[in-house]
């Protein structure tokens, strides 16, 4: 039995009690021996800041009655529950904008830490051994992604201000926001856009809010919002028009073949160890991105638009070379 599993029949046991409960009952009830008792007891009372005192002429340990009543933590779970808990936490930490809920996260997460503090591992280690290295975050505005949280949960319409990189305009718009999606490193908000009188998709660091509206926003179809995201490769979204054939040399495949491109995507290996892509889309930005990192291992086959589409970007590269 672990030591958090002793500190919680400890507290059941003097939570169910009237009476002072002695070191020799305590023992028996965790089927411990008198230093593990001790120190649940020590961990209980100093580290969990529990009301446990000791009554010396009933020679026991009770919970003082006068004391708000205790609680502890995580009750509900297991050591390895605790462990997923706090590395929940520490997935969301590295991914949400300026610690948007590190202020209502922190009191649980120390209390978490403080019940991991003596397990076998312990809680730091968790922090210590997995890293998180988010490679193209861009900055997000918390303030800014308060409001359009705020705009998405209570179902208000949000007028904004949106600077697009491709254009470099920025327009004003209203926007019923549907939801919010992490992805790369970076969010992004698919919204029904007033002015356009469709879907849409923002990138959140582009975007300023200016006005949480009164108005409850436009309710987009669950299955339409998942086609939109989802039918066509990249977050580049829409209804997918075109298939992309790409052909990856046997070097490349061995990575290619384990790599989820897109859902509906059909794999094809050549005997000679190459492989054969075949990938929906629409926009074909995002798409011609990851195509050009494998530089000369893959080679596009159709559609002829797309094939013209990567010569040009690597013919400007080339060029960029030659100056």
């Amino acid at each position: 039995m672990s030591t958090i599993e002793h500190i919680y029949q400890l507290h059941q046991l003097l939570q169910d009690r009237r009476t002072a409960t002695s070191l020799r009952d305590i023992c028996q009830h965790l089927n411990c021996s008198q230093s593990t008792a001790k120190r649940a007891i020590k961990t209980l009372r100093y580290r969990l800041f529990a009301p446990l005192d000791y009554d010396r002429q009933r020679l026991g340990y009770h919970y003082n009655p006068e004391e708000p009543t205790f609680s502890l933590p995580g009750m509900c779970f297991n050591e390895n529950e605790l462990f997923a808990l706090l590395f929940s936490q520490h997935l969301l930490k590295n991914i949400q904008p300026g610690g948007l809920l590190t202020e209502q996260i922190q009191p649980i997460r120390t209390k978490i830490e403080q019940l991991l503090l003596h397990s076998e591992l312990g809680s730091n280690e968790i922090l210590k051994r997995i890293k998180i290295l988010p490679i193209t975050q861009r900055t997000t505005v918390l303030k800014y992604f308060r409001l359009i949280s705020s705009s998405l949960i209570q179902r208000r319409q949000l007028r904004i201000l949106y600077h697009s990189r491709s254009s470099d305009k920025t327009t004003e718009r209203v926007v019923s926001a549907q939801r919010l999606i992490y992805y790369r490193d970076n969010w992004y908000l698919d919204a029904w856009c007033h002015l356009r009188k469709e879907l849409r998709t923002f990138s959140v660091d582009r975007i300023h809010p200016r006005k949480l509206l009164e108005e409850l926003t436009v309710k987009v179809d669950e299955k339409k919002l998942d086609q939109y995201l989802s039918t066509s490769y990249g977050i580049f979204a829409g209804k997918a028009t075109k298939t992309a054939k790409l052909k990856f040399s046997p070097k490349a495949a061995k990575w290619v073949s384990d790599e989820l491109w897109h859902p509906d995507q059909i794999i094809k290996t050549r005997k000679d160890g190459s492989l054969e892509l075949l990938i929906p889309y629409n926009d074909p930005t995002e798409l011609i991105r990851d195509i050009l990192k494998y530089g000369e291992d893959v080679n596009v086959i159709s559609p002829e638009s797309l094939i013209n589409k990567v010569k040009e970007r690597l013919i400007r590269a080339y060029q960029a070379y030659e100056n």
